[in-house]
């Protein structure tokens, strides 16, 4: 499933953030868009996001993407008790 807003089409783990033109009340939302859930999601669960601000024809807006960098666990170094002397 995508959504599409002008040209910007969304993929499975990605998304877009729109401004709002007009705001409903005063503490309504400056964005609002879409992001397309490419997993299961349990509550509680935390995502990392990134985001990048683009400009077309239809204003400004953010892409979003789900960000899965997990850094490499470190290298357990062997160690030994037998010391040969």
């Amino acid at each position: 499933m995508s959504t599409t807003r002008g040209k910007y089409e969304n993929k499975p783990g990605e998304g877009v953030l729109f401004g709002v033109k007009e705001k409903r009340h005063e503490k309504g939302p400056d964005f609002e868009g879409f992001y397309i859930v490419d997993e299961e999601l349990k509550p509680g669960d935390q995502i990392k996001l990134s985001s990048w601000k683009k400009t077309s024809a239809y204003g400004d807006f953010f892409t979003l993407r789900v960000n899965r960098y997990q850094p490499k666990p470190p290298r357990e170094v062997g160690f030994s008790d037998d010391v040969p002397f």
